[in-house]
């Protein structure tokens, strides 16, 4: 590696296993195809049967990126190193290495490979993927941290072989791109557990926590990080765990914010943001600030108030800024903001779909607003569901299985569940142990099922591929009804499986449009594998959900912000956007082509309708939540990233 580089955002590796050069035909429309968004300068450059590409992460101001040459050499092993993302740590990590801390993080991660072999992902502390080519054993190794990770996608052909960040780097090679319209089916319905699909045929995706690797004779793959098989965490008291979670939070915060200058957040009413808002202002250098960017919604487009829902965080931000002077907070509602107006940018950038189009207008707005105040980050809480913040109701059914039978009585009394004692305990503790399939049926039966189709789900029940799709989903045990798990484990990797399936790609999007890194200190691993480790009776406590966040939050934050049971809804003026934007949305629709997989996948019939039904002026048509919030969007956002990737068939 020549010098000191910037951190690689984007890294495209074209190889031969044979020993050829096939890709030597098609290497500039490769290397141009990294030219796209915001970020720094491109270099590229040939080793030994390989074209090999990155992509720095700057960016670049008013200049253009650079194409630079890549002076990439082998390591002591043989291989050449090609790495996106960051690692963390890297003291820590150079001394477990007995090196010097390298000048890159490929060249630290090569080391780790090199030292520690197959079992060195687990002693990286990051997020990455990364792109190993050993010419002299023809043999490629890729890899994915297991959170938050980079995407990293696959193409091969006998011995020819592309691995990129983003797939339009695949398709300019001349690989056809061809959606695979049963990969659409089971993102809509959710069934989302198989990291390695594409949403286009012919390719792959290298899933979190794995390593692949590709030889002349085939291809072999092994997951080496699984919630399944983490150690349980035991302590002798309740505070240790509290403990251990607040110092871990702080490691995270701190391992996050190395090389920072101007941090910004993206700030809600929640346990999550707020406690890394409080880290993070703890760990601010003297004079340091914190700005922050919280959605508000329009105010005239607010539905009727529950109890139960909070529509406007802004409060909670207020009170946190009166805590800590650091803090400045910023306020956005978008509200000029028209349905998908960046979601042509974001599928060009990404080659992928949005997955919850109903909250981007305030997504774009607060990266947007970040990059343009300077900010050289953009931290988040989105990660705290699955572990740190964890809600504990598979805590229930646990204690039933364990026939902790005082417990169970103790908890389900202080339950805040407003139904009687008996129907609290069958649902809470008996109803999550019977199947998924087995609680549809019953509620068919009882006449109080409800079908996702008439409801968040946009699918045509009446097609085939969909109907292949419901069966891939219950072959999966995979839950369409959202019914609550028995099994805490399985319902925090439930929680996890949309961020890791669909998120990165659309995170480096956002990075590529915007320019505004972020970073999610609650995916940090140490952290995330220490609260989904511990007994979930941590999380579930004297009829408190997310105990363990809350008491972590106390010291940092308001108390009763802490102690908040409201659920916050970021998108709840959307009705208001629909009503605005509705002839817009029908346009898409009448835009969608007859023979588009899209207008036969989708029930675009169906969205119309709940359009013209919100569109009503005389108010007599039904009001339906759900489809307007989830259906809508969702089906909407789907159906063009369909026609958009048609349009771009190279076939």
């Amino acid at each position: 590696m020549p010098g000191k580089m910037d951190r690689s955002l984007l890294i495209c590796a074209a190889i031969d296993l044979e020993g050829g050069q096939w890709f030597a035909g098609d290497w500039e429309r490769v290397v141009a195809s990294l030219k796209l968004g915001l970020a720094g300068d491109i270099r590229q450059g040939s080793v030994p049967s390989a074209g090999l590409a990155m992509r720095a992460d700057a960016v670049p101001g008013t200049r253009s990126p650079r194409n630079l040459p890549l002076d990439l050499r082998p390591d002591e092993s043989g291989a050449y190193t090609l790495f996106a993302g960051q690692i963390m740590e890297r003291g820590d990590l150079a001394r477990r290495l007995g090196i010097e801390v390298p000048e890159s993080d490929a060249a630290l991660y090569a080391s780790a490979c090199r030292i520690l072999g197959e079992v060195c992902d687990d002693a990286v502390v990051g997020e990455y993927a990364a792109i190993r080519w050993c010419p002299d054993r023809r043999e490629v190794r890729l890899a994915r941290s297991p959170l938050n990770a980079p995407p990293l996608h696959v193409w091969r052909s006998g011995s020819r072989l592309i691995a990129a960040s983003l797939p339009r780097s695949i398709f300019a090679a001349g690989v056809p791109m061809r959606i695979d319209a049963d990969r659409v089916a089971d993102v809509a319905l959710f069934n989302l557990g198989d990291g390695t699909k594409s949403y286009y045929r012919g390719l792959a995706r290298v899933a979190c926590g794995t390593v692949q690797r590709h030889t002349p004779d085939g291809q072999q793959e092994h997951g080496f990080w699984d919630l399944h098989r983490l150690k349980p965490v035991r302590f002798a008291d309740s505070r240790d765990y509290v403990a251990a979670a607040s110092e871990q939070l702080d490691r995270a915060v701190a391992a996050n914010l190395e090389g920072i200058g101007k941090p910004a957040i993206s700030l809600s009413g929640g346990v999550d943001s707020q406690s890394v808002a409080g880290s993070l202002l703890a760990q601010l250098p003297p004079g340091g600030r914190l700005r922050s960017y919280t959605a508000v919604p329009v105010e005239d487009w607010l539905p009727d108030p529950d109890p139960r829902m909070d529509y406007d965080e802004s409060q909670s931000v207020k009170r946190l800024a009166k805590q800590y002077p650091a803090l400045e907070p910023h306020f956005v509602n978008a509200g000029e903001a028209a349905f998908g107006q960046d979601l042509d940018a974001l599928m060009l950038l990404g080659s992928w779909p949005s997955f919850n189009e109903m909250n981007m207008h305030w997504v774009h707005a607060i990266h947007r607003r970040a990059a343009n105040d300077g900010c050289d980050a953009l931290f988040t809480g989105d990660f705290g569901d699955a572990a740190f913040s964890y809600d504990g109701m598979a805590a229930y059914p646990t204690w039933l299985r364990q026939r902790r039978w005082a417990h169970l009585l103790k908890e389900l009394r202080a339950s805040r569940d407003p139904r009687g004692f008996a129907r609290r305990a069958v649902s809470l503790a008996v109803w999550p142990h019977v199947p998924f399939t087995w609680r549809r049926r019953i509620d068919e039966w009882r006449g109080v099922h409800i079908s996702p189709f008439a409801t968040w789900c946009p699918l045509d029940p009446r097609n085939e591929a969909v109907a292949r799709a419901v069966e891939r989903a219950d072959d999966a045990g995979h839950d369409t009804g959202i019914y609550q798990s028995a099994d805490a484990v399985a319902s925090q990797a439930s929680m996890i499986r949309s961020a890791l399936s669909e998120g990165p790609e659309l995170m480096l999007a956002l990075r590529l449009l915007h320019g505004m890194p972020t970073r999610e200190p609650l995916a940090f691993r140490p952290l995330f594998e220490l609260c989904a480790s511990m007994p979930v009776e941590l999380f579930m406590r004297d009829g408190t959900s997310r105990w363990l966040a809350r008491q972590v939050a106390a010291m940092r934050i308001p108390r009763d912000v802490a102690e908040c049971e409201r659920v916050g809804v970021q998108s709840a003026d959307f009705i208001g956007r629909l009503r605005r934007d509705g002839s817009g949305m029908l346009e898409t629709i009448e835009r969608i082509a007859p023979r588009s997989i899209a207008s036969h996948l989708f029930d675009l019939q169906r969205v119309r309708s709940d359009i013209e039904d919100a569109l009503d002026p005389s108010g007599t048509r039904p009001y339906r939540w759900l489809r307007y919030l989830c259906n809508v969007p969702r089906g909407l956002a789907l159906a063009r990233f369909v026609q958009f990737a048609e349009g771009r068939n190279d076939g």
